[in-house]
């Protein structure tokens, strides 16, 4: 029969040596691609990962929002009707003018014509802007706020 010695374990060689070049990667192939294809999986990753825990988290503050018993500057300004006298010391200096109008049901110039305001960017303006632009601290600005929504609630009861 012809054949050689050894001519099978030629043949398995062959076939070995097929395989390992078949599962190399191609010569065009290069390591930036290799890398950039990594680095991709991962941002991919990552972006899910972040996805899934900011659904989570938007979860969770809903719920606190829905739930009784918060901070009033944190609830919807219509969620139990008008703010109280106890509900005062939660006015921030953040807070504009408008904003205060609404939650405690002040008349629209109300502020203005009670602290003196006379900036044209009112009821727009925070107490931070009007502490600046009368020159006093914004600790002193919230005080007179405060106190001019006290006389308020007062005088309407």
């Amino acid at each position: 029969m012809g054949e050689e010695p050894g001519g099978g374990c030629t043949i398995r060689r062959a076939r070995l040596v097929y395989f390992i070049y078949s599962r190399m990667p191609s010569p065009t192939h290069s390591r930036a691609e290799s890398y950039l294809k990594a680095s991709l999986a991962v941002a991919a990753l990552v972006l899910l990962t972040l996805s899934i825990r900011f659904v989570g988290e938007y979860r969770v503050v809903q719920q606190e929002v829905r739930a009784p018993g918060h901070q009033a500057w944190i609830m919807s300004p219509h969620a139990r009707g008008p703010l109280g006298e106890s509900d005062i010391d939660s006015v921030q200096i953040w807070m504009t003018f408008e904003y205060l109008d609404r939650v405690f049901h002040v008349p629209p110039a109300y502020f203005q014509s009670s602290l003196g305001i006379t900036d044209a960017r009112y009821p727009r303006l925070t107490i931070t802007e009007y502490a600046e632009a009368v020159h006093v601290d914004r600790a002193a600005a919230l005080l007179r706020v405060r106190d001019a929504i006290r006389a308020y609630i007062a005088n309407s009861r």
